[in-house]
């Protein structure tokens, strides 16, 4: 065969031609199967079986990841709106002494009656027919789309966990940051402690810089005096990372309690004079960054940005005037979040508050606008180092900007989780509920309703402005 083909070169130019077809009878093409479409693939390439990996690769979340959801206790609801009664004290603060033979001053318990209103969260998923009958590399479409619904709300469990309000939204419930802020300074959850810790104030603000062990022993403090126990700290986390870096070994000696070739140091647990408590990074606690994730309109632009004449509650500083970039964008019913309005640079010559103006949009047709996001830049920064500073109400469209929220910094929480102090009350667990067929498709949604209660608000702390 050798031999016939040798021959060939000696019979002119139809035998050259004749091996070089050969040779691309037999080529793979160069991988060509990978750049182009199937019907662009020619000669060996159009014969290659493609491959594919039967192994799903995520980059999204992973059950490790999420935190909070998994230690709140679950307690059972049974209507939409949830009661529950809180002792205020053992009774009225009145002398305890008397005189021999007298009778001691009347005082008797305090009680009230409190509420939090059960919320839904769901998710709508739809699979069509035909896509159900084809071969699939990674398993049913229908079972695939249900896992991926369900780690979807864990993930925005997760997050809305902390930071849902139903002042801003109302179809949230109240998240733990909502509750311990507006509950607090309540003089009904103060109880007997009022007049005696009031001045501990449940937040503490960091005003940019990181969390470190005196932060740590200042919280715990904070809920050890008012009769609770610190449990659980939740942190972002960058806070985390941080964290664990003021507890590096420095010194050049092997320390025999790491093996050999391991080294670093991860911040677990913390022993505090009120206690032990431990300390989980949470990836649900970074803060926001613009996303745009919709389509609908943009907020529309009125004055922008302008000084609101008033310095009473601020926050700013004078070493913080400089010029700001603002932007805004709308949240809608189902479209999501649309692109951003971006103002002019403002100039802050002075520590007065900051009013952020905008014109309510046009939603897309049978839509709404849940809220508004409100981002501002860095000092001098330009519109790419915007970072979330509020949420709005859709009834709204102005923000006075008193920079109690830094941009890009986080907030930290540090918990007792006693039952009685937090628990998830649940209407309903997580269920798939099939809809009705339309048209040739399966549609369903996954569901769950409930809402976090924090009875006893000032057995908790929040940590804000924390640096990332």
């Amino acid at each position: 065969m050798l031999q016939d083909l040798r021959h060939l070169d000696d019979v002119g130019e139809f035998g050259k031609v004749t091996l070089e077809e050969l040779k691309k009878a037999i080529d793979t093409g160069s991988y060509t199967y990978g750049d182009n479409a199937p019907s662009a693939l020619t000669g060996g390439a159009a014969m290659q079986v493609e491959f594919l990996d039967s192994a799903l690769r995520s980059v999204t979340i992973k059950e490790k990841n999420i935190k909070f959801w998994k230690d709140i206790a679950k307690a059972k609801a049974d209507a939409v709106v949830v009661q529950y009664n809180l002792q205020q004290s053992h009774g009225a603060d009145r002398p305890e002494f008397f005189a021999d033979g007298g009778v001691a001053a009347a005082s008797d318990a305090e009680y009230s009656r409190e509420i939090e209103k059960v919320k839904f969260l769901g998710t709508l998923r739809a699979v069509t027919h035909p896509q159900t009958l084809v071969k699939q590399a990674h398993g049913p479409a229908i079972a695939r789309e249900i896992k991926n619904g369900t780690k979807y709300l864990l993930e925005k469990m997760e997050r809305r966990l902390f930071d849902a309000s139903s002042a801003i939204n109302a179809l949230e419930f109240d998240g733990i940051d909502a509750q311990i802020r507006a509950k607090s300074v309540d003089a009904e959850y103060q109880g007997q402690y009022a007049g005696i810790v009031l001045d501990d104030d449940m937040v503490y603000d960091k005003r940019g810089a990181g969390i470190d062990e005196d932060d740590l022993e200042e919280i715990a403090y904070r809920i050890a005096s008012n009769a609770g126990v610190p449990e659980c700290m939740y942190l972002s986390l960058g806070a985390h990372r941080d964290l664990n870096k003021l507890f590096f070994p420095k010194k050049r000696l092997i320390d025999v309690s790491f093996p050999e070739g391991r080294s670093g140091f991860v911040l677990k647990k913390f022993d505090s004079a009120a206690g032990d408590f431990e300390i989980k990074g949470d990836l649900f606690l970074r803060p926001f960054v613009k996303a745009v994730t919709g389509t609908g309109n943009a907020p529309g632009a009125t004055t922008g940005a302008t000084d609101a004449g008033s310095a009473v509650a601020s926050e700013w500083t004078t070493a913080e005037q400089g010029d700001y970039i603002y932007q805004v964008s709308a949240v809608y019913s189902a479209s999501g979040e649309s692109p951003a309005l971006t103002t002019g640079a403002y100039t802050k010559a002075n520590n007065n508050n900051v009013d952020v103006d905008w014109s309510a949009p046009a939603a897309p047709a049978g839509e709404t606008v849940l809220f508004y996001k409100v981002f501002r830049g860095a000092q001098d920064g330009l519109a790419a180092s915007c970072r979330l500073v509020a949420r709005v109400a859709s009834g709204t469209v102005t923000l006075r900007d008193a920079n109690a929220f830094l941009p890009g910094d986080s907030s930290a929480y540090l918990l007792e989780m006693q039952p009685e102090c937090i628990s998830w009350f649940q209407l309903m667990p997580m269920m798939k509920w099939d809809l009705a067929r339309i048209n040739t498709s399966y549609r369903w949604m996954q569901m769950i309703y409930g809402t976090p209660v924090v009875s006893i608000p000032r057995h908790n702390c929040i940590v804000e402005n924390v640096d990332e």
